[in-house]
């Protein structure tokens, strides 16, 4: 029942017709239910990139298209035709207000029935009917996606993450994994302690916000503290523990280079730096944070790093025929350009022009 409400409220909302009650209802449910937080995301997605033009007679087309399916008794969604006559009473088309909402409903609930092989998948289930014991969220490339953990905290995942977390999340520590990047807005509970495994690192805290930056093919991996304090500890180094205090960012290599000098540096460990994070004096803002603003900051980064975070922003295949060109440094900043915008900007901006051309979702650049 928990679900079909889910896919209702959801409806409602996308079709701006939800009312505070049921933002809040459906706000439970996903806390209740973080794996459903993919799907709410990604048809809210699908919904604002391509709005019907013509929503009256988009209406009475789908209607018909669907009453036809219920007359030859064609199973629709989870359900037959029990679930198909509610959202036709439901979806009832007497005005163009309604006709929009019997638009989207239709939309939603054909959206739900492929949801419902994807989305709603557990990952490990002990046994038919048993709850599944290990919860998985995960945001597709262009896409990011907000979390609140039952235990109230609160996740944002950035592009290509990944969290996961079992059924004992919060009954004696609150363990979570992350592959990708995750900023977090940690309750505190000095009784359970919230901890953050990725492929090289580990984070404790009691209750603090700080950002994860773990993507395992990235170089390294970025810990930016914004206010509390917090534990690191590094998985190849583990005597080594740092505590990081606000506005402190420690960087660990990931891989270790063969080209560095034995004489100076124990080749067998990883480099990690400490650094502190800057504020813009503009709007007190740090570059760690931004892209939860939905804005993609960089800062005198080379370019070969930049197109992996494009890569990951737009979600397209980024390749640069030049090898001096991707070691090219670049500053820039993109809220709302698409990626042939941004690549113009910098091309523009940059004292190394470039040029780059399109084939499907792959983009080629060089000089």
């Amino acid at each position: 029942m928990s679900q079909e409400q889910f896919w209702i409220l959801l409806t409602r909302k996308i079709a701006g017709e939800a009312s505070p009650e049921d933002l809040a209802e459906l706000e439970k449910l996903v806390q209740q239910h973080p794996e459903w937080q993919y799907a709410l995301q990604n048809l809210e997605d699908i919904w604002n990139s391509h709005p019907p033009t013509d929503l009256s007679e988009e209406a009475d087309a789908y209607l018909i298209h669907l009453h036809r399916m219920q007359e030859k008794n064609i199973p629709f969604g989870n359900k037959a035709k029990e679930d198909e006559a509610a959202v036709f009473e439901f979806e009832a088309p007497r005005s163009n207000k309604r006709r929009r909402l019997a638009w989207i409903t239709a939309g939603i609930a054909v959206a739900a029935s492929v949801a419902a092989i994807f989305f709603f998948k557990p990952v490990n289930r002990q046994g038919k009917n048993e709850i599944a014991s290990i919860n998985e969220i995960s945001t597709r490339l262009g896409s990011k996606t907000r979390i609140q953990l039952p235990d109230g905290s609160i996740v944002w995942l950035n592009a290509g993450s990944k969290l996961v977390y079992d059924k004992n999340f919060g009954k004696e520590e609150r363990l979570v994994t992350l592959s990708g990047e995750g900023f977090f807005d940690v309750v505190r509970d000095p009784s359970k302690p919230f901890i953050v495994h990725t492929t090289n690192i580990e984070v404790r805290v009691l209750g603090t916000v700080f950002n994860v930056k773990a993507y395992p093919e990235d170089k390294s991996s970025e810990t930016s503290l914004i206010h509390g304090s917090l534990e690191v500890s590094i998985k190849s180094r583990p005597r080594d523990k740092i505590i990081l205090s606000s506005n402190e960012k420690l960087v660990v290599e990931n891989k270790i280079s063969s080209s560095r000098d034995s004489l100076n540096e124990d080749r067998n460990l990883p480099l990690m730096s400490l650094n502190q994070i800057k504020h813009n004096p503009v709007d007190n803002s740090v570059n760690e944070t931004q892209w939860i603003d939905n804005k993609l900051v960089f800062d005198n980064e080379p370019f070969a790093d930049i197109a992996v975070k494009m890569e990951r922003w737009f979600g397209v295949e980024i390749e640069i025929a030049d090898s001096s060109l991707a070691e090219k440094r670049m500053t820039g900043k993109f809220e709302r350009e698409n990626i042939e915008q941004a690549l113009e900007s910098l091309s523009y901006a940059s004292t190394t022009s470039f040029v780059f051309e399109r084939k499907g979702n792959k983009i080629i650049i060089h000089h």
